[in-house]
């Protein structure tokens, strides 16, 4: 049986064409590890990535085709995209069993099935054991029914299988990277905070899920499970040795709360003089001598996420930070030489504008200790709390399903086309003038010369691909950043010049 894994296109999405792009593109990891999971077993599968290839090659292939096995990866963002490559492939090859699975369809199975007829199979949760099993299964016309963790049509109704258990031992999914296709990987992506000096660094997984339980995110529905220590640093050194590179992106939501862990593993990292720089994801919550620790172990760049500067909504986002925490670890980072960017959000469950404003003036206390901010509006994801909030509260309209057609975002400035707002207290008019208040302070605060540069390179490249409309807002909002900035330096020059 032929194996076919397929990344869709992303067109709900800001990554653009990456074709023209492609050292800051993300690796489809979600199938390299199944696709490497099924080499380990000595089962072949094709992989074609819809970012970066034409789907032309992918339905040629297809073709002719008797009875294919085809697994479709999604995001909410790009879900369209993925059932526009399943009815695609189905229209050249009538016969192929299309499997959907990721984050998104694992927790909106049976109405995919019911909505998408073209789909035959969703696979919840974590797919390599469950694709193997499929794909087993499938090979020697066994019952669907004895394939844990998935859920399909049979005799005109959704059957639910029970769910796969979690693997614990992660290592068995660890990737075999003298069977990657190498020269895409070799490329790598730019290292976070660094993009304008264009470092380019190799991503390493360290665990998978999350610790944390928040009510907008998707990571922690998945159990947090974690790689061994000697393993990790096995894969950085012959990384580094075989790609010759010195840059690395550790991939793990929960990683610095992990103290013993991080201890462990910078000692190792000084101790044997591996001679790396690596970026990471932290909490605000980080014990400061950790940070020192990190930092001389090589840790230049990192990104924690701050939400909100209420209290009240930090209780009700369920983010378990203190705010009092959070300017003294901005501040360690700087004297430590850590790059960091922080990460804000707007219109959470019952946040108001006197939450928002709280929000802002964080914000701007930490401006001198933090390298880049970023500002999203809440959005709902499917499996998460916040979807069972939205449907209660009416923020989803009556009815709502996840692959019904409808467009559920008509506010594209304020995040992607295909996914639903949480838009409750706060005005979409509020949340603009709050989006251009911090859009000022970032760049006052935060834009250099070299960002500029950047945003405009990145401009130019846009152009060919977006409405004439769209290329006229983003010339008018740089053109008000860049007299933020201007005005900015011209105030302190001033200030400077009178003292």
């Amino acid at each position: 049986m032929e194996i076919i894994l397929i990344n869709p296109e992303g067109k709900g999405s800001y990554q653009g064409d990456v074709r023209e792009k492609k050292s800051q593109y993300m690796f489809p990891y979600s199938l390299v590890f199944l696709q490497n999971y099924l080499a380990k077993k000595g089962v072949h599968a094709h992989l074609f990535d819809l970012f970066d290839q034409e789907e032309k090659e992918l339905l040629d292939f297809c073709r002719g085709l008797d009875r294919p096995l085809v697994g479709i990866t999604s995001q909410t963002y790009n879900r369209y995209d993925a059932v526009a490559a399943a009815r695609d492939v189905k229209k050249v090859c009538p016969s192929a069993i299309v499997a959907v699975g990721g984050k998104h369809f694992s927790y909106c199975a049976p109405e995919c099935l019911e909505d998408v007829p073209e789909i035959d199979i969703v696979v919840r949760g974590e797919g390599e054991v469950t694709l193997h099993d499929l794909a087993t299964t499938l090979e020697r016309g066994g019952e669907l029914t004895q394939v844990p963790g998935i859920t399909f049509r049979s005799n005109g109704g959704i059957v639910d299988n029970p769910p796969r258990q979690p693997e614990m031992d992660v290592e068995q999914f660890a990737l075999d990277y003298t069977v990657l296709p190498t020269e895409k990987f070799a490329k790598g992506v730019y290292l976070r905070n660094y993009q304008n000096e264009e470092i380019v660094s190799l991503p390493l997984h360290f665990g998978r899920g999350c610790a944390q339980k928040c009510v907008f995110c998707s990571f922690g529905l998945t159990t947090y499970r974690v790689r061994k220590l000697d393993k990790v640093v096995a894969d950085i050194v012959y990384l580094k040795e075989r790609f010759n590179r010195h840059y690395f992106s550790f991939i793990d939501p929960s990683f610095c709360e992990r103290t013993a862990f991080v201890e462990a593993f910078c000692k190792r990292l000084i101790e044997e003089n591996v001679g790396v720089k690596w970026y990471c994801e932290a909490r605000a919550d980080t014990p400061l001598h950790l940070l020192d620790l990190m930092a001389r172990a090589g840790c230049i760049s990192l990104d924690f996420a701050v939400e909100t500067g209420s209290p009240r909504i930090l209780e009700v986002i369920r983010k378990r930070i203190n705010l009092g925490q959070v300017q003294e670890f901005a501040a360690e980072c700087k004297k430590l030489g850590i790059r960091t960017l922080a990460f804000w959000m707007l219109s959470h469950p019952d946040e108001t504008e006197e939450d928002a404003q709280q929000t802002l003036k964080l914000a701007e206390r930490l401006a001198p200790y933090t390298n880049y901010v970023t500002f999203n509006v809440t959005q709902v994801l499917p499996g998460t709390e916040l979807e069972t909030v939205a449907k209660t509260r009416g923020v989803l309209p009556a009815g709502f399903r996840w692959c019904d057609g409808r467009v559920l975002n008509e506010h594209e400035d304020l995040g992607p086309k295909y996914n639903p707002l949480y838009l409750e207290h706060l005005s979409v008019d509020y949340i603009r003038k709050f989006r251009d208040e911090f859009e000022k302070l970032t760049a006052e605060r935060f834009t250099t010369r070299a960002d500029l540069w950047r945003m405009v390179k990145k401009g130019l490249r846009n152009i060919p691909q977006q409405p004439l409309s769209v290329t006229v807002k983003d010339v008018g909002r740089f053109g008000s950043r860049l007299g933020r900035k201007i005005t900015a330096e011209c105030g302190r020059r001033f200030r400077r010049g009178g003292s």
